[in-house]
């Protein structure tokens, strides 16, 4: 434990800002600075990488908002089914995608998209990492004015929210995000701390026999409200690893496709263990009075059950949740404004272009949060439009593209002088495609299904 600590915080020292201006996420957020070219000096080990992937797909925070709504949308039993179902595609997902960067050899989910598929796969794969983390700062946002209407009142709430946009703006204003890494640390700890006191809640609530009646929870929901509801697009968005693994990937050692396999098995059965878990002890609490946002439901001023301890306990969950979702947004602000900059332009940033993007991004965001004060519509739109074409549709067509690419080398192998062939790539079997077409049919199940949900 002692020397993953001393991982932590002494990976960032050597991290040169050049190599990260184009990386792949908030990948770098909580692998604490790892190059995404995975440089020696940031290797780490399976046991670690799992750790770090298992703590950037939990511990970004969106995961613990809108996973007790999943189980309300859903019911319980409906839930753990598509909890498990998650789990196999994300296993699959991130295995492939790890033999594809071992095979192609880069670990940069944009470059591979643009080598493998065609320049506009990496500008859409730019966009749509950059949507993603846009929603997820609208979403914070949101979650700040709920915690605002707890601790103050609903006329002080835009102007305290707006206060803290002026303070975000000159921390988002960094070019890049290793600048501020122990403030993710920070952040992953208080939403941890959160996770942890909701589950000792439930345990508590069980003991003193306060868990909601069967009359206030379900099984599941009607057939069509589980297929059409919010449900899934809610979970999908919480498996939204891909882009984070990739430059993980590339800092294992060994990095063979033995430990990339070995981390995505790891991470994707420990997050479904814990989203099943957590998800199962809050809907048991709460049952049907879940809200769209955690934050009505444990504030009993806010027609909330709150907490077994009293009104202490809901103003620490209130503050522990408020203070990572806005202590984490400078870090998905930074990556999304990069990912769009990246897209549209390739100059580089100066100083007043950077800030301007900047400032305007907060400004649309809270606009945003304060218009919509329904959160299960951000949560729809993540789950239906980014996350879909960053878990299951780039990892499909890169496999696909992948096997076809290695196939047409191996075929056409015979025809070239063995004196002067260059060394083909790694092989890459024909028969992985159908991992492929499965990833894609997957995404092409839950894309239409979740698009029509935002309307019901």
């Amino acid at each position: 434990k002692l020397q993953f600590l001393y991982f932590i915080v002494t990976m960032t020292k050597h991290v040169n800002d050049d190599e990260l201006s184009d990386t792949s996420s908030v990948a770098s957020i909580l692998s604490y600075g790892m190059r995404p070219s995975g440089v020696k000096e940031h290797a780490v080990g399976v046991a670690g990488g799992s750790l770090i992937l298992i703590n950037t797909v939990v511990g970004g925070g969106i995961s613990l908002v809108a996973t007790p709504y999943a189980v309300k949308c859903l019911g319980l039993g409906s839930f753990l089914v598509c909890e498990l179902l998650f789990g196999i595609f994300s296993t699959i997902s991130l295995v492939m995608l790890g033999r594809v960067c071992t095979a192609a050899n880069s670990f940069n989910l944009k470059h591979l998209a643009e080598e493998l598929i065609g320049k506009w796969a990496g500008i859409a794969t730019s966009f749509a990492i950059g949507l993603n983390n846009f929603f997820v700062v609208i979403a914070f946002l949101q979650i700040g004015f709920d915690v605002c209407d707890a601790l103050f009142n609903d006329t002080a709430s835009p102007f305290v929210i707006a206060g803290v946009a002026c303070l975000i703006l000159p921390i988002a204003n960094f070019a890049h995000i290793d600048k501020i890494e122990p403030l993710a640390f920070g952040c992953t700890l208080l939403w941890l701390s959160f996770v942890v006191l909701m589950m000792v809640n439930f345990f508590v609530a069980l003991n003193r026999n306060h868990l909601a009646t069967h009359s206030d929870w379900e099984w599941s929901a009607s057939f069509v409200d589980v297929i059409l509801g919010k449900g899934l697009p809610a979970i999908n968005l919480t498996w939204t690893v891909q882009f984070n693994a990739t430059p993980l990937f590339g800092s294992l050692t060994p990095r063979t496709r033995k430990s990339m396999s070995a981390v995505s098995s790891v991470m994707s059965m420990t997050a479904m263990g814990l989203y099943m878990t957590y998800g199962m002890g809050t809907y048991r609490y709460y049952g049907s009075e879940i809200k769209d946002d955690i934050m009505k439901s444990i504030n009993p001023d806010k027609n909330g059950k709150g907490l077994e301890w009293g009104h202490w306990s809901v103003m620490l969950a209130e503050g522990l949740l408020g203070t990572s979702a806005m202590g984490t947004i400078p870090f998905f602000l930074i990556e999304s404004r990069n990912m769009v900059h990246d897209a549209i332009t390739d100059k580089k940033f100066d100083t007043k272009t950077r800030f301007v993007e900047t400032a305007s991004m907060v400004a649309v965001a809270y606009a945003v949060a304060y218009l919509v004060s329904d959160l299960s519509v951000i949560i729809a739109l993540i789950g239906v439009f980014p996350a879909n074409v960053i878990a299951w549709i780039l990892p499909g067509l890169l496999v696909v593209r992948l096997a076809e690419r290695d196939d047409n080398i191996v075929s056409n192998s015979s025809s070239i002088a063995a004196d002067t062939a260059a060394p083909p790539p790694p092989s890459f079997p024909k028969s992985s495609k159908k991992y492929g077409y499965a990833l894609l049919a997957w995404a092409a199940t839950l894309a239409p299904l979740g698009l029509i949900s935002m309307f019901r």
